[in-house]
């Protein structure tokens, strides 16, 4: 990270890219997602050379990428048709109650990935009969525009 200490990390707040170099040392949920979002790298890669005309082939992906919006827009689309991928976090709704630092980093993921989605079980305490059994959700969220949904 081109840095001689830690110190010097968090004097330039580079806190969250210190923790993503961190994670992406080990075997980790950021590892792990970052390897399987390439499959839907390849996919829009596969399509691209389905869609694209010669001429956009010669000229390269990453400049069609940057100058046909239109085409673009078609291979997102069809990425966004054919991938998602769920990762099953146990921890997530202890980790968003007490605003783990570990929470923050997967609403993180979720945001730099438009598409992974996490699962989790979230317990509740209802009245049912003048008892307050835990009740069982299962949950399923994704991250548009920032926002946890």
């Amino acid at each position: 990270m081109c840095c001689d200490n830690r110190r010097s990390l968090e004097d330039e707040n580079k806190s969250e890219e210190l923790r993503s170099w961190a994670s992406f040392r080990g075997q980790t949920l950021g590892r792990t997602v970052r390897g399987m979002m390439y499959y839907r790298e390849a996919l829009k890669l596969q399509a691209f050379l389905d869609m694209a005309e010669d001429e956009d082939i010669l000229e390269g992906y990453e400049t069609v990428e940057k100058g046909n919006r239109a085409l673009f827009a078609r291979l997102e689309a069809l990425a966004d048709m054919k991938y998602t991928y769920v990762v099953s976090c146990q921890s997530f709704a202890l980790q968003k109650a007490m605003n783990d630092p570990r929470y923050r980093d997967t609403i993180e993921l979720m945001t730099r990935y438009p598409s992974l989605r996490v699962s989790y079980v979230e317990e509740k305490e209802e009245i049912v009969q003048g008892r307050p059994p835990k009740v069982y959700y299962s949950k399923l969220v994704k991250v548009v525009n920032g926002f946890e949904q």
